[in-house]
């Protein structure tokens, strides 16, 4: 069964979601390539954020060789968290719906854990 289209009003939560990621992202320093909002399946918006490693070598290639995938990758979970912040500071609740954020914001701390440990 194809999902109801939503209005601006139901949207508006989506791109504050959104632009809370986008903004993060973009004064730590990590290249973001498009932000979009509106349904799509199960999802009603999207922020693309580089991966650590490519964030890593345009720092580089901008001079930014004091800067680690360590750093890199605290970044990007700074990134991940900022959604549902936002949308905390902006509305006054999360909705809830940013388990897929959590979900890789605790993926990168298990691989910054792991390189503590030297696995």
């Amino acid at each position: 069964m194809p999902l109801p289209d939503l209005t601006s009003e139901e949207l508006w939560p989506t791109a504050i979601h959104e632009a809370g990621h986008a903004v993060i992202a973009r004064v730590l320093g990590l290249p973001c390539g498009k932000v979009e909002i509106g349904q799509r399946g199960k999802i009603n918006g999207l922020c693309v954020i580089a991966d650590p490693q490519d964030a890593l070598k345009a720092w580089h290639v901008g001079g930014r060789t004091h800067r680690t995938l360590r750093t890199a990758q605290r970044a990007k979970i700074i990134a991940y968290m900022a959604g549902g912040s936002a949308e905390e500071e902006c509305i006054g609740r999360s909705r809830g719906g940013d388990f897929d954020d959590l979900f890789c914001a605790a993926t990168l701390v298990l691989d910054l854990i792991g390189d503590e440990d030297g696995h």
